[in-house]
């Protein structure tokens, strides 16, 4: 366990918006499940975000359901943010992150759901 948590943070690449298509279109294919998921009378989902690194990731679907889905708050929708490095996650858990994390993210995403903090990053 101690090679996990000597890996430098430079091994993981993690940025928000980081496959800007795979949102989009993950934005899209939300809105056509939930229609026929309440059909079913069930409003849950379930994601796994496997080797998220410090979150961006957990937070680019978040963003991307929060998008596609209207009635958000009738949804019980759980998103599950694993990574093998330790240390890496302790990087995510204050939900702070510095403008490298947005090198890729749209202005409409950096405006409308993240807010900086000043000396601290966004």
């Amino acid at each position: 366990m101690d090679i996990l948590t000597s890996l430098p943070y430079h091994f993981t690449k993690t940025y928000f918006w980081r496959e800007p298509q795979v949102f989009e279109a993950l934005s899209r294919r939300s809105s056509g499940a939930c229609a026929q998921k309440r059909k079913m009378a069930t409003n849950g989902i379930r994601i796994w975000s496997a080797g998220c690194a410090s979150g961006e990731e957990p937070y680019s679907i978040a963003i991307a359901l929060r998008r596609a889905i209207p009635d958000l708050k009738d949804w019980n929708i759980t998103i599950l943010a694993t990574d093998i490095n330790p240390r890496i996650l302790r990087k995510a858990w204050p939900a702070c992150t510095g403008k490298w994390s947005f090198r890729n993210a749209p202005q409409w995403l950096v405006e409308g759901y993240f807010r900086s903090k000043k000396g601290r990053g966004v």
